[in-house]
């Protein structure tokens, strides 16, 4: 579709993913990335410029909303899959819950891709979302 009003197009499709669920790997990652912070210089630091760019993410937000701007977004993302085993012993081999999370499409809807938009149209959602193929099922083994 040629289509000079729009001033740009992003198209992402991303393949899904596995996660398998291992508490004993969680609570080694979590002591490993456990840091106790004592400075309360550092502390006050390191929230001053999470709140700075807090501000910054804001302030960018709000100026590229006022600017009249057309864009054709079409995004896939193929559904993440987690693995839920019933024992906790890191084998494959146990009973195991299989969750397909679902596949989710966004794409900006036709009619307000059209160069001169209605009144009327103005006012309606902008992109058409579905979510669609969501699955658990139940494996004696996998």
């Amino acid at each position: 579709m040629y289509a000079p009003h729009i001033n740009s197009e992003i198209d992402v499709q991303i393949a899904s993913a596995r996660v398998e669920y291992n508490p004993l790997f969680v609570d080694r990652i979590t002591k490993i990335a456990a840091v106790d912070v004592k400075s309360e210089e550092l502390k006050q630091a390191t929230l001053e410029l999470y709140e700075e760019g807090v501000d910054a993410a804001q302030n960018a937000a709000s100026a590229s909303m006022n600017k009249k701007s057309v864009m054709k977004l079409m995004v896939y993302l193929a559904s993440p899959v987690i693995v839920l085993p019933f024992k906790h012993n890191g084998k494959l081999e146990n009973e195991a819950w299989v969750v397909k999370l679902g596949d989710l499409l966004v794409n900006t809807n036709d009619k307000i891709l059209e160069p001169n938009l209605p009144k009327d149209l103005e006012n309606q959602d902008i992109y058409d979302i579905n979510l669609k193929n969501i699955k658990v099922s139940y494996y004696k083994s996998i």
